[in-house]
């Protein structure tokens, strides 16, 4: 097989799966361009700094390559090129870009939170802390991982006697410099653009030709020769500064520069593959198949059988839990508009697919090097293929050395690019495990305070990433690719799930889920998690809603009228209201002796409509007209099982006066929700409430949080009334088939 022929039809297909796929996701999700995002609703001058596209696309891209795309192809190339070429392009379109674009738009909702927050909002606080336990598992070991690799980039070769064997230690010594040399200008770069506002142009000019004299330095001066041990302690020093920096003084100018290093690298490979296949070298001696087991074991080792270790092996190139963290924790914080998540999420998962593919060229290449074992480090091997690819091409004979150092150089920096990203995310999951939702770590109190300050919880994470990774690189790499797909898994679970709970088209995640069910995780009914718990009990209500030989709303009732929850000790599988103490009102609306709750545009007459119909309504979003803590308090504990966001005025950015000059309770109620619904987007459902209302429901005892039940003698009502927590949610503008006194559309 010709190399040349595997890298175009592969880069083909995946631009052929940006461009309409792609598309397709964003359209199906609602990605709104004109929303503001977390970056400037959140904005803190830290961790929310609004970057642009570029900008953003080198932190994110730089972050979640790492050595991942290049390890992976090479390692799995033992079960034969189609396999591998199979596995990157149908899981980089399929799995890895619907993964990580998924997780980048659902943090995009959600403040620019982690993944474990929306986990949190779909599946529940303990479900959060248990992602979070793993996920902070998870990111330690890639902190021990890379740790260990760039250290055994930069680390000295010792003769017998212990003396430095220079000659043998010049190569990662320059690596060393150059990188070094790089940080430093990475930090001149953030200053002049952020601080000094010098345009990004001609800022990225000067950028790119700093670059090049930093690695003609390196080249010519690598004074500085330590052990591996010395560089783990320097590495965990600069990644304790790193992650609690301001992002635009390093992160983002730092990962925007190395992402030309990136464009270099592709283009060089490219050169090569393209320029040795016009030579007639250009050949793919790697076998197309050679079985479901690793029968070869270049390093030594069997990789096992083809599943699920080609699945595990391949991650970053394919599909990996690492990027819904990166995407989630700090790209979210940092994107300055929703329509650039698909080119920088999805569209940075399948360059890491280009990348994985060009990796396949590079071990085939020198596939009888890497069979026999000669050569079987992937950073050597890629840096070996690329190079001697290059050197067939008539002029550039005598580059092999130079091009070998500039990749490995390459592959170094995207290391110590994901190291310091990565600790950063394990900073946010470490407090986030100890912070109340909301909760920042300024406001924690006792021995919170301490463990969630940002150095504490650094330092913590650093220890145990770099203490880990001095045990070795071959002894932890092996559990991270286990960890690392469980992760995705779970990233996978967790949009989904949110998808559906919002009403949005999730069954793109159906055969990402079933198949990573297979190959990475033993769960028994992935379908059932992906619905979620608020459609099972759904289900269950349905069903027992028809037992009861009655519907569930009177039977004059507006047909969007909806069916009645008792927030008491009820058995889940009845009707949780006492149909003996209905009190309906002229519109066919129940009181029972709880609460209220709206839960479904549904008509009930008609079980095959309703079996049609309610795949259809799901309520996106709700604002309730309010400024009372203790009825929000309540109202989400009512509404807790159901596909609904919920919002305090202040919480959903309403700042209206309400003028109440209404003649009746209902009056006040319906004009509440119609200010409010006025200052919404047509999508947003409101309700409102008054506390009048309450009264005559319930034969003048008001509800727990009204203001007559707090101790005001109102007209209408009476001070201390029964604590029965009833709330009346009477107007609900804008919801498809309300039209009443109580229930009015606001189109």
């Amino acid at each position: 097989m010709n190399s040349i022929l595997v890298l175009v039809v592969g880069i083909g297909i995946l631009i052929a799966g940006y461009v309409f796929y792609g598309k397709w996701l964003a359209g199906q999700w609602g990605v709104d361009p004109k929303r503001k995002t977390p970056a400037f609703t959140e904005e803190d001058g830290v961790d929310y700094v609004p970057a642009k596209a570029p900008v953003l696309m080198g932190h994110h891209f730089s972050s979640i390559a790492g050595a991942g795309p290049i390890n992976g192809p090479i390692q799995a190339a033992v079960f034969g090129w189609v396999p591998v070429l199979l596995w990157v392009l149908i899981g980089g379109i399929f799995f890895g870009g619907v993964h990580d674009y998924g997780a980048l738009f659902a943090s995009l909702r959600h403040k620019g939170q982690s993944i474990g927050e929306v986990i949190a909002d779909t599946m529940g606080s303990k479900a959060k802390k248990l992602f979070i336990v793993f996920a902070y598992l998870t990111l330690i070991l890639v902190v021990a991982a890379f740790g260990s690799i760039v250290a055994n980039t930069f680390k000295a070769t010792y003769t017998e006697s212990g003396a430095v064997d220079v000659a043998a230690s010049s190569a990662n010594a320059t690596t060393a410099m150059i990188s070094i040399l790089f940080i430093v200008l990475a930090v001149v770069f953030g200053f002049m653009v952020y601080r000094r506002n010098v345009s990004l142009g001609v800022s990225t000019i000067a950028g790119v030709a700093a670059i090049v004299v930093c690695v003609v330095v390196g080249l010519n001066f690598h004074p500085i020769y330590l052990s591996e041990t010395a560089w783990m302690v320097i590495v965990g020093i600069y990644i304790t500064v790193a992650s609690v920096a301001p992002v635009w003084i390093l992160l983002q100018p730092r990962d925007y520069l190395s992402s030309f290093l990136l464009y270099f690298m592709m283009i060089v490979a490219a050169a090569g593959v393209i320029g040795s296949a016009l030579m007639g070298h250009a050949s793919l001696d790697i076998p197309a198949f050679t079985g479901f087991k690793d029968t070869l074991a270049p390093t030594g080792s069997s990789l096992g059988f083809m599943f699920p270790a080609l699945f595990v092996t391949i991650a970053c190139g394919a599909i990996s839990g690492f990027h819904s963290l990166v995407g989630s924790g700090t790209t979210s914080k940092q994107l300055d508009n929703e329509k650039n998540a698909r080119p920088i999420a999805y569209g940075g998962m399948l360059i890491e697919c280009a990348l994985a593919i060009v990796s396949l060229c590079a071990v085939g290449y020198i596939w009888s090097r890497y069979a026999d074992g000669t050569t079987v480090v992937p950073t050597a091997v890629f840096a070996t293929g690329i190079s001697e690819m290059v050197a067939t091409i008539p002029g550039l004979g005598g580059s092999t050395h130079v091009l070998y150092s500039l990749l490995v150089l390459t592959v170094s920096v995207f290391c110590l690019t994901s190291l310091d990203t990565a600790t950063r995310l394990a900073r946010y999951m470490f407090q986030e495990f100890w912070l109340e939702p909301g909760q920042t770590y300024k406001e924690a109190t006792g021995y919170k305070a301490v463990l969630t300050n940002p150095v504490v919880s650094t330092v913590i994470t650093v220890v145990l990433g770099i203490g880990l990774g001095l045990t070795g690189y071959s002894k932890i790499w092996p559990l991270f690719g286990a960890s690392n797909q469980l992760l995705a898994a779970i990233g996978l679970l967790a949009v989904a799930t949110w998808l559906g709970k919002v009403g949005k088209n999730n069954k793109m995640f159906l055969f990402p889920i079933h198949a990573d069910r297979n190959h990475h995780i033993p769960c028994t009914d992935p379908a059932r998690k992906l619905q979620g718990p608020w459609r099972r009990r759904w289900h269950r209500l349905v069903r027992s809603t028809y037992r009861a030989g009655r519907p569930a709303c009177h039977p004059g009732a507006d047909p969007g009228c909806r069916w009645i929850q008792d927030s008491g000790k009820s058995e889940k599988s009845k009707i949780m209201c006492d149909y003996k103490k209905r009190l309906p009102d002229k519109n066919g609306v129940f009181f029972c002796d709880r609460v209220l709750v709206f839960a479904s545009h549904i008509r009930y007459n008609d079980r095959k409509l309703f079996q049609r119909e309610r795949r259809k309504t799901v309520m996106k979003k709700i604002v309730f007209a309010t400024g009372n803590a203790g009825k929000m308090k309540e109202i989400r504990e009512i509404l807790a099982d159901l596909p609904v966001e919920i919002y305090s005025m202040k919480e959903a950015g309403i700042s209206v006066e309400i003028d109440e000059n209404g003649k009746t309770f209902e009056e006040n109620a319906k004009i509440k929700a119609q200010t409010v619904a006025g200052c919404t987007d047509g999508d947003t459902i409101v309700l409102a409430d008054d506390s009048g209302l309450e009264v005559d429901a319930l034969n003048g005892e008001p509800g727990v949080y009204s203001a007559r039940y707090m101790g005001e003698d109102t007209p209408g009502g009476r001070a201390g009334g029964k604590k029965n927590g009833t709330i009346r949610l009477c107007d609900c503008s804008r919801l498809p088939g309300w039209n009443s006194l109580y229930h009015q559309r606001n189109d």
